[in-house]
């Protein structure tokens, strides 16, 4: 009995640990979407309805091809400068501000020397990094258009002031990420894991986006 009660208890606890996950159903019970072709046509959302109660798999249908997706566009993922952005890793930028993101991703905007030209740049962290890096590849495969994502081996923030330091490593990034400051930060805290003197932070292991009207991947 004793056995059975604790199966039960895993179950339970399991299942509420992933009630905020999204699932696709499998059965038809929302309205098709209205951009699918079907024998080179594009067809309406009741067609699309009318084709899957005859058996026909919608999910082996394509959309139209648009600004998000388009298969002639797919991109060699291998390509050595795909990714490539500028500004370097081990550069020094200046942070400029905190950015609303999902629960497990910090993100911030700073300020970069690009050539002759100072550019915006948003920085990721997150424990899933590399699974982000696997997915914009895949999605690429797929026609997607991803835009640039450049992995940084470490970076330098600069802050404004030690207030702004002190925010964002004991507030900011444990509060975003779920996680420990330590996880990411190489230099600028002191042995016992506080803020050090210094108005600068090294991280590793994030990646870099450049923000544009265009981007519809974030």
């Amino acid at each position: 009995m004793l056995k059975r009660t604790l199966i039960l208890l895993i179950v339970l606890i399991s299942g509420s640990l992933h009630a905020g996950e999204s699932f696709i159903p499998l059965d038809p019970i929302r309205i098709p979407s209205k951009d699918l072709i079907f024998e080179g046509e594009n067809i309406s959302a009741e067609r699309a309805a009318d084709l899957q109660a005859q058996g026909v798999d919608l999910s082996k249908l394509d959309p139209v091809p648009s600004e998000v997706w388009d298969p002639s566009e797919a991109v060699d993922v291998l390509s050595e400068n795909i990714d490539d952005l500028p500004v370097e890793s081990g550069q020094t930028v200046a942070f400029v501000s905190s950015i609303a993101s999902n629960s497990g991703l910090y993100r911030f905007n700073v300020e970069a020397s690009a050539g002759s030209e100072k550019r915006i740049f948003t920085v990721h962290l997150n424990k899933t990094l590399h699974t982000y890096l696997l997915r914009k590849n895949i999605l690429r495969k797929l026609g997607y258009k991803i835009p640039a994502m450049e992995f940084m081996k470490n970076l330098t923030i600069q802050f404004p002031d030690k207030e702004a330091k002190e925010k964002f490593l004991k507030r900011e990034i444990p509060e975003a990420t779920l996680g420990a400051p330590s996880r990411w930060v190489t230099k600028g805290l002191d042995a016992e894991g506080n803020p050090d003197e210094t108005l600068e932070v090294t991280l590793q292991d994030v990646f870099m986006t450049m923000p544009s009207e265009t981007d519809h991947y974030n």
